[in-house]
């Protein structure tokens, strides 16, 4: 399993897992579930792109 809290990794920046069992509810490995997993880590890992693209002057 990785490392995470609420699907955003504390192992590799800027890398977020979405569908694991039991990520932030009971459906998150579901169907059901996984949009709102999807959209819990999509906003960290546009910032994290967005400080990354800034550092290159992009």
């Amino acid at each position: 399993m990785p490392l995470h809290v609420g699907g955003i990794s504390t192992t590799h920046l800027g890398l977020g897992y979405v569908g694991l069992e039991f990520q932030r509810s009971f459906a998150s490995n579901t169907l059901r579930g996984v949009h709102r997993d999807a959209a819990h880590v999509a906003a960290p890992i546009a910032a994290y792109a967005s400080k990354a693209l800034a550092a290159y002057g992009l």
